[in-house]
């Protein structure tokens, strides 16, 4: 219900009106989001870089329908990919793809997003940028680890988010840890069952450090992606008492967010790797991050009027 309310506020006119306005979109992309282009997010990578921080991009356009729609998205990241090669930022740039930009809604359904991932994959690691694969709702989990298996037979770097809070993660840590993957660990909230998922957060922080602890003690490069310093100071732990260096894993957050913890993490030597998202439905963006966990509010609030470092 909570999730509703939140979602019709956000997409309310006024609210809408208010956050999209010129002033409202410079302080709200000039933050959270790249901007609306390639060049505007890799000027944003470059300025993140020269703090020490790594990033990765993401595209934000509406999830095609048709072969149109996912073939469009194919020359989007091929566009995002030279414009990292143009700004000289090969090495340590990743970019995240989402299984629903490439047609797993279009007629092709799997195989055809499966294709066009494959092109851009192969695009991407021939400029020396790297690609982890996003995580979406429980429906597009089994999917989503069919067709990483798939890019992984021809790029076994290319990484992929798992989200804690559902009760089969630690299995799929187990299973992608004893293959040496890449892994984005996150919470999750898309709203699950307690059939399916943990539902408090006590259960969720828990299942957070159990994933972390078995991505440690198996071969997996952990990316531990949390706004939550406890759940960092953690991770650094577990590295410590793992005798891994700080090669080894990294610590992901999303632009705007924590930024001061961003500079002090970086400084102190971790890997510190940014989320940008950019493009014409950045707003979407915003919202659902505060849909997927309404106490994003209260992050999404402070950095707005924290005065901590811009990027």
């Amino acid at each position: 219900m909570l999730k509703r309310v939140v979602r019709r506020v956000g997409y309310a006119g006024p609210v809408r009106r208010t956050i999209t306005s010129s002033s409202g979109l410079g302080r709200v992309t000039g933050r959270f989001v790249g901007g609306l282009d390639e060049v505007s997010a890799v000027a944003v990578a470059q300025r993140l870089r020269a703090q020490g921080m790594l990033t990765t991009l993401h595209v934000r356009q509406g999830n095609p329908v048709d072969e149109a729609g996912a073939d469009a998205h194919v020359e989007l990241y091929r566009r995002l990919v030279a414009q990292h090669v143009e700004a000289g930022l090969r090495e340590g740039s990743e970019i995240s793809l989402k299984m629903a930009q490439f047609g797993l809604l279009a007629p092709g359904g799997l195989d055809g997003a499966v294709e066009r991932m494959r092109a851009t994959v192969a695009d991407a690691y021939a400029a020396g940028i790297g690609v982890t694969v996003d995580m979406e709702g429980i429906e597009e989990v089994d999917v989503t680890l069919d067709a990483v298996c798939r890019l992984r037979a021809d790029q076994p770097d290319v990484g992929i988010a798992i989200q804690a809070y559902l009760l089969r993660s630690e299995a799929d840590c187990h299973a992608l840890a004893s293959t040496g993957a890449r892994v984005r660990l996150v919470k999750g909230a898309y709203g699950a069952g307690p059939d399916v998922a943990h539902t408090t957060r006590a259960t969720v922080d828990s299942a957070y450090e159990r994933c972390l602890e078995i991505l440690f003690a198996g071969g997996a490069y952990p990316m531990v992606a949390s706004h939550d310093l406890r759940m960092v100071e953690a991770a650094r732990a577990m590295a410590r008492e793992a005798g891994k260096g700080r090669d080894a894993y990294e610590i992901q957050m999303l632009m705007g967010v924590r930024t001061q913890d961003q500079v002090r993490l970086a400084a102190a030597g971790e890997r510190l790797r940014v989320y940008v998202p950019y493009g014409p439905d950045w707003y979407g963006w915003f919202v659902n991050r505060i849909v997927e966990k309404p106490s994003n509010v209260r992050l999404l609030a402070h950095a707005l009027v924290s005065p901590g470092p811009r990027v």
